[in-house]
């Protein structure tokens, strides 16, 4: 793969987990006792059926060389997306999206203890003016406290150590392998927490949940596959597209300001 695609795939990753932000909140709004873990639920059973699949046709090995490694990132990846779906049932979409955009920020901290890599100052510029950018578009309140701001937060934190462990998942282990763990633990994660708050909610409802669950599973494809061609902190960069993509849906879709 050439680091060209790798970079497009690595953006079209942003697209697709933005976009599936604007199918779950539609979602929401469409049912208001609709539990966001069972909306993200969706998510991880889709794409561990379909890695199942994958493993199954190809006669692949699903054995990882570091377990470890796979097991962190599909902890990680978890609590990231929960907290990413809890925070968009309570706050906006362009507010969950750019509180879970701030990952680049974590990334840079943590992939100089993960991978060992330290970012140049260029990177650090952009990196400032891209958080200086989301910051007019949040426009902060600090006079209450929102706990949807707090989840979407969490989920950045969570997102970038989950980005810097895949970094180093994929010097060791294939695409594939990492993500069946990772929908795979995520399936009985989310299941759990899931179970006592599953509804029907109609046909448009199902809908709309399945559309966010394929988006979602497109852009975890997408961010795994190319990873290996960068470090962590330039990934992290090339998806802050997400910024732009999750500017626009909110204003487009939702009316946010």
């Amino acid at each position: 793969m050439s680091r060209g695609l790798a970079a497009f795939l690595l953006i079209f990753s942003s697209f697709c987990f933005s976009l599936s932000t604007v199918f779950a909140k539609f979602a929401h709004n469409a049912s208001q006792i609709l539990s966001p873990f069972q909306v993200s639920l969706y998510r991880f059973l889709f794409g561990a059926v379909f890695m199942a699949a994958f493993i199954g046709v190809r006669k692949k090995s699903p054995r990882p060389r570091r377990p470890d490694l796979v097991l962190w990132r599909g902890l990680l990846n978890t609590g990231a997306v929960l907290t990413l779906y809890l925070a968009l049932k309570h706050t906006t979409v362009t507010k969950t999206n750019m509180l879970n955009w701030t990952f680049p920020v974590f990334v840079f901290l943590f992939s100089p203890w993960v991978n060992r890599e330290k970012p140049g100052p260029l990177k650090y510029l952009f990196l400032g003016l891209s958080m200086a950018g989301m910051g007019l578009l949040i426009s902060p309140d600090f006079s209450t406290v929102n706990w949807g701001d707090i989840s979407g937060l969490a989920s950045g934190v969570l997102g970038g150590a989950a980005v810097s462990v895949l970094r180093e998942c994929r010097k060791h282990d294939d695409s594939y392998v990492i993500l069946f763990y990772l929908m795979l633990i995520g399936l009985v994660i989310n299941g759990v927490v899931a179970f006592p708050f599953l509804i029907f909610g109609g046909l448009r409802v199902q809908a709309l949940m399945i559309a966010a669950a394929i988006c979602g599973f497109l852009g975890q494809i997408t961010i795994t596959t190319p990873s290996k061609h960068f470090e962590a902190s330039t990934g992290s960069i090339l998806m802050a597209s997400g910024i732009l993509f999750s500017g626009l849906f909110g204003a487009l879709f939702f009316g946010d300001p």
